[in-house]
């Protein structure tokens, strides 16, 4: 088996697994790791394959990416919306205390 080969079974196996092709969970995981294990995958693509993998990867893995954190702001969007309507129901909730209060006061005899 030749170097290139070897590399190439490498590249297969990683290749297998989402995270290496470039889909993570965004909202959690940190980018600049992500980025890191391009780097590695780049250079495994170069030696199993060329410039001409490399290129394939990059396309492939931006894609992913893209993806991963498009998701991921679509979660954050949806979570800040949900934090406004919090916010809002809260605000709700002491005005409508006030105004109970306010009622009760105007309505109990003491």
């Amino acid at each position: 088996m030749t170097t290139q080969e070897a590399f190439m079974l490498v590249y297969k196996q990683l290749m297998q697994n989402p995270m290496y092709r470039g889909s993570y969970d965004a909202r959690n995981g940190d980018e600049h790791f992500m980025y890191g294990i391009a780097s590695v995958m780049e250079s495994i693509a170069y030696y199993a394959g060329g410039d001409s993998l490399v290129a394939e990867f990059n396309t492939y893995w931006n894609a992913n990416m893209e993806s991963s954190e498009a998701i991921a702001e679509i979660f954050r969007k949806a979570e800040w919306k949900k934090g406004l309507h919090n916010a809002k129901m809260e605000e709700q909730t002491a005005d409508f205390e006030k105004e109970f209060e306010d009622y009760e006061k105007a309505h109990t005899c003491d």
